[in-house]
């Protein structure tokens, strides 16, 4: 993932789930990485990882914290 984020400027937008979303959290500045609009297809869980907030929080708030964290983070 490190080497593949190394190339991210000349890198088409990608589609990242699972695995791939779960090492992207473990850096704070994760979406900084990435190539604009990529599509991120959390789950609950993941999405929680990927924000620093609790899998309750993200729960009681979906919609709104993919359409905040989408914004923040120009992805999809």
């Amino acid at each position: 993932m490190q080497e593949l984020l190394s190339e991210a400027e000349s890198l088409p937008p990608l589609i990242l789930d699972a695995d791939a979303l779960n090492i992207l959290a473990q850096r704070a500045d994760w979406w900084e990485t990435l190539p604009p609009t990529c599509i991120l297809t959390p789950h609950p869980g993941e999405m929680a990882r990927l924000t620093g907030r609790t899998t309750k929080e993200v729960q009681a708030s979906r919609l709104e914290t993919a359409a905040d964290m989408a914004a923040k983070w120009s992805q999809i």
